[in-house]
Parts: C-alpha cells; structure tokens; sequence
C-alpha cells in the first residue's frame, strides 16, 4: 500500500512537513520575495509607513527573515519614531551580520536614549522641557506624545532630556530605565 501512497503524495506538492506542504513552503517564499522587494522599494522613497506594512506581513510569514530585512525595518520604526522597535530590529540583524554600521547605530542609540515607562490616564500630557534638534529625536517624542494623551501610557525610548508628564517630572538619562506612574 505505501509503495502507491508515495507516488501521490509527490503528485500532490511532495511529502507534508511540519507545518504545511512544499507548495506552501515556496508559495511563502514567493510572498517573501515580493514583499522583500515592494520594501526595497519603499526603503528608496523613505515611505516610512509602507515600509513598516511590509515588515509587519513579512514577520507574519513566519520565515526567516535576513540582517538587511531587520534593518529595513528598522529604518521604517525610526521613520515613525519607534525607537524601541528600531532598537530591537537592529539587535536581532547584529545577530546575523557582522556588519559594523549596525553596531555603530545600536551605541548611537544606547547614547543618546533612555528606556522609559509610563503609567498615566488617557488624555495625560507628556512635555519635553527642550525639544531636540535632531529630527529622528523630535519624531521619537512627538509619537511619545501622542501614545500617552491616546493611550494614557507609554513603554519606549525617548531621547535622553528632562520631560514633565501632567505634573510628575521625568529624567531620561542614556542606559539607565525609568519608570513613572502619573496620577492614576
């Protein structure tokens, strides 16, 4: 019986691995190429949003995903302000390349932010005592911003600096964590 159980299983996309068939097997690889290309794209024309889309689909696939993958998405939370995010993306490309520019940005970042944490009520306001002149800074604190006055909270990194959250003030100072619970 399995001499002719075999022969149909070649004919119907191969032996089923764990996990789904060959045919899906390369029909997510097909979908990887596509949506690695469509990032590339938008990786050209900084389309910062789009590019995170792609990311988030591509990481869906659950696929291995390449050191330039991780670092084009990593481009994309910085685009939006994400820090936190842009920070993890590096880590895990650093993980599979050897290239020095991404370690470079990792203690760029670890210099120049802080992890922070913030427990308030919807529509608290985060204020930032002197605004960054660096454009990458300023995005990372308006998103800051807008996520505790939507969210009441906020759990990222923001540029190193003094910052007031309804009254409570808030230091962030590089590599050191800080937690505030505002009033509640």
């Amino acid at each position: 019986m399995f001499r002719f159980l075999v022969p149909l299983l070649l004919l119907w996309g191969g032996p089923v691995m764990a996990g789904g068939t060959n045919a899906d097997a390369e029909i997510a690889e097909a979908e990887q190429v596509r949506l690695l290309e469509e990032m590339g794209r938008l990786v050209q024309r900084q389309a910062w949003s789009g590019v995170e889309r792609y990311y988030q689909e591509l990481i869906g696939l659950g696929v291995t995903i390449d050191a330039e993958s991780y670092v084009q998405g990593a481009h994309a939370a910085r685009g939006l302000g994400d820090m936190q995010a842009c920070y993890d993306r590096l880590r895990e490309a650093a993980r599979t390349s050897s290239d020095r520019s991404i370690i470079d940005w990792l203690w760029a970042i670890d210099s120049n932010y802080g992890t922070v944490k913030l427990e308030a009520e919807v529509g608290s306001t985060l204020a930032v005592e002197v605004w960054p002149i660096d454009t990458e800074q300023r995005k990372a604190v308006q998103r800051a911003i807008t996520v505790v006055a939507e969210q009441g909270g906020f759990t990222g990194m923001l540029p190193v600096g003094d910052y007031t959250v309804n009254s409570h003030v808030l230091t962030v100072r590089a590599g050191s964590p800080v937690e505030l619970i505002a009033d509640r």
